[in-house]
């Protein structure tokens, strides 16, 4: 996932966005295109989407953390 996007871009979404101050990033076209490669994986395929999904979810969710850890890296050094 750290290929695809930039931590400063994910802080922008949440899954189901929350209260205007976060877009929902399962409405993204982006969403349905990673869940159709991941399943297509033929060494490890997925199960379902939620295979996908709940991995997905959970790093967008720690984008805020990382930045603050990188830039917290990045102070001290």
């Amino acid at each position: 996932m750290k290929e695809c996007f930039v931590d400063s871009a994910l802080q922008q979404y949440s899954w189901c966005g929350s209260n205007g101050s976060k877009q929902a990033f399962k409405e993204l076209q982006l969403k349905d295109i990673i869940i159709t490669a991941a399943m297509r994986n033929r060494q490890f395929p997925p199960k379902n989407s939620m295979d996908v999904e709940k991995p997905l979810r959970l790093y967008m969710a720690q984008a805020k953390h990382r930045l603050e850890m990188k830039t917290k890296h990045q102070t001290s050094a």
